[in-house]
């Protein structure tokens, strides 16, 4: 490897190695220091390690690295132990940084993103899979995106909830960070710390924005989300898609969602933190009051319940609590066009809509501008009464879903509400034909002279990822 260095041509060096496991102690760890004592050449380094050979690479990191662009750096160890970055190591051209956490920096009493790590021409920062720690406030992390004027892409995720109380306590009337050039705002944790945190920056031309919450408070506050959304007006788009899959989620592009990712993404990860709140109407609420200023201008909206089996109800509330919350999310799509639903939610949103049917005098104020609904058959066309006739549509599925979940349901001694008796909009025991389905909503919004295609189409067509 010393031959070979010293006799190549200066071309651009680059070093990578993902091995998890430990190293050749003479092998690897001494190619790897001896490219990188050719500085000036050393243009990207990718390392994936344990912490004891993250440690020996990093005893030759301590000068500057004029052509260094991209610096990735992930520790393989459950814990890194004493892995840090030489205070002399700088950076000047520096413009992707990637870690896995912020131990690799050496522990300073001011902010550890250095000029000399973090230099003002940085574009992308992702910090992935940070362990907690209460060192790194909202306030620190915004003090330091204050040194990246340039940045245009920020990734920030944590493994675990962030203890820290006061995360929302000093967010009121704190000064702002301008990120004039951010452009991705990627998040995935504690949603107290992503508030506290939105508080602290301003982003005007944001274009993509993911936030992932794997922890929520009681009465969580979507405030900041909401400004950070109004205030970049690029953040609107033609096409939605709500999805129940273990969480809630709503995803937003220009282009017909028929994937689970979009430009715009806000993700409810919280699994048992979603049934102990058994709020849905408030958090709904709170929901469409943070994305007021995107809703409006949806023109295809596709409903989707892609439960697995095995999981809780997430629908643990009664009926008329489940009608006001449909009805609030709806109402919110005031432009939609274009109705989409799958799954468990065609037979729930033909029982609101006809419900609402049976309001003469608002049946035209849900959805008013609605021209077509597209329901989709769990089995493909041709199979199930795709002809028309009365054959019960989603037997099978029925089967599937109903079936186990009725099983499930109370032997984790919960107090799940059993929404297949009765009648109205959760009775699930009757299963209308094909052609039936939002036949009285089709028929009162036709007299009204506000008429809606029915059109049925097979699951097959839809991507549930």
């Amino acid at each position: 490897m010393a031959d070979l260095l010293a006799h190549s041509p200066p071309l651009p060096i680059i070093i990578y190695y993902g091995n998890p496991e430990p190293f050749d102690e003479q092998g690897d760890v001494e190619g790897i220091r001896l490219a990188l004592q050719h500085r000036e050449r050393v243009c990207r380094i990718n390392l994936h390690l344990p912490f004891p050979s993250l440690r020996k690479v990093f005893k030759s990191m301590d000068g500057p690295f004029p052509a260094l662009e991209t610096l990735q750096l992930y520790c393989s160890s459950y814990r890194n132990e004493n892995a840090r970055i030489p205070t002399t190591f700088e950076a000047p051209n520096l413009r992707h940084l990637q870690l896995s956490d912020f131990t690799f920096f050496p522990p300073l009493r001011t902010n550890p993103l250095t000029a000399a790590i973090c230099p003002q021409s940085l574009v992308t920062f992702s910090l992935g899979e940070a362990p907690p720690t209460e060192h790194w406030t909202p306030a620190l992390f915004a003090e330091c995106l204050e040194g990246m004027p340039q940045i245009r892409c920020l990734k920030i995720g944590y493994l675990f909830p962030v203890e820290g109380s006061h995360f929302g306590q000093a967010s009121e009337g704190v000064p702002t960070v301008l990120l004039s050039d951010l452009e991705e705002l990627h998040f995935q944790g504690d949603s107290d710390y992503f508030e506290a945190l939105a508080a602290r920056i301003t982003a005007p031309s944001l274009k993509k924005l993911s936030i992932t919450f794997t922890n929520i408070s009681s009465r969580p506050s979507l405030e900041k989300l909401a400004r950070l959304i109004d205030e970049s007006k690029i953040l609107r788009f033609k096409f939605a898609r709500v999805k129940f899959k273990y969480n809630f989620s709503i995803v937003m592009d220009h282009s017909e969602l028929w994937t689970g990712r979009g430009a715009f993404e806000l993700i409810f990860d919280v699994r048992s933190s979603w049934r102990s709140l058994d709020r849905e109407n408030e958090l709904v609420s709170k929901i469409c009051d943070a994305l007021d200023p995107m809703l409006p201008k949806v023109q295809s909206l596709l409903l989707e319940h892609a439960q697995a089996r095995d999981s809780s109800k997430w629908n643990t509330n009664p009926e008329r609590e489940r009608v006001v919350m449909w009805r609030g999310l709806l109402r919110r799509f005031e432009n939609v066009e274009t109705l989409r639903v799958a799954d468990r939610l065609v037979d729930e949103l033909d029982r609101l809509l006809e419900l609402d049917a049976g309001d003469k005098g608002s049946v035209g104020s849900l959805l008013p501008q609605l021209k077509t609904i597209v329901w989709y058959d769990p089995e493909p066309d041709g199979i199930d009464g795709a002809d028309g006739s009365d054959d019960v549509d989603g037997a099978d599925d029925s089967d599937d879903d109903g079936a186990d979940d009725s099983d499930d349901d109370g032997a984790d001694g919960s107090d799940d509400i059993d929404l297949n008796a009765g009648t109205g909009i959760n009775d699930t025991n009757v299963i209308k034909p094909c052609k039936e389905r939002f036949k009285a909503f089709v028929e009162a919004r036709t007299a009204v002279f506000q008429p809606v295609e029915v059109v049925r189409s097979s699951k097959s067509c839809l991507s549930l990822d």
